[in-house]
C-alpha cells in the first residue's frame, strides 16, 4: 500500500456512548520527537505530548466533535471509539485517517485522559463502556 504523507498536525477524538448519547470528550493535538506517531511514541513517558484541549480555534475544535460523532453514528460504533485526524498544514484542511474501536486504556492513553478531562473518572469510563457494550 502507497499514500501520500501529510505533513501536520495530529489530533484525536474519543467518542463514548453514554445511555444512548453519544458525546464527544475533547480533541487532543498530539506532538511527538520521532519521526512517526509509532509505539514507542504513545507509550514510553516523554516520547510524545498531548494538549488538551487542542491548539485550534473554537471552529476546528466544535467541527471535530460533531464530526467525529457523525462518523461514529454513521459506522454504527457502539461504547467506545477514538478517531484519528491530520490538519494539513498546507491546505488546512482535516484528513480522517481511522477510527479505533478499541483505544488503548493505559494510565498514559488518550482515551482515559479526554475522560478525565470532561471529570469523568477511569472506572466510570470503565462502567460506562461495559453498559454501551
Amino acid at each position: 500500500m502507497i499514500e501520500e504523507k501529510i505533513d501536520g498536525i495530529e489530533l484525536t477524538v474519543t467518542v463514548i456512548e453514554d445511555k444512548k448519547k453519544v458525546k464527544a470528550l475533547g480533541v487532543t493535538e498530539i506532538t511527538f520527537k520521532s519521526a512517526h506517531y509509532d509505539f514507542k511514541a504513545k507509550y514510553t513517558h516523554g516520547k510524545s505530548k498531548h494538549y488538551l484541549p487542542a491548539r485550534l480555534s473554537k471552529k476546528n475544535y466544535e467541527y471535530l466533535l460533531n464530526l467525529s460523532k457523525i462518523i461514529f453514528k454513521k459506522c454504527n460504533c457502539r461504547s467506545i471509539a477514538r478517531l484519528d485526524f491530520i490538519l494539513d498544514s498546507k491546505s488546512n484542511c482535516f484528513y480522517f485517517l481511522e477510527l479505533n474501536t478499541h483505544p488503548g486504556l493505559t494510565s498514559i492513553s488518550l482515551a482515559p485522559e479526554q475522560a478525565q478531562y470532561n471529570e469523568i473518572n477511569y472506572l466510570s469510563l470503565i462502567e460506562k463502556i461495559i453498559s454501551s457494550s
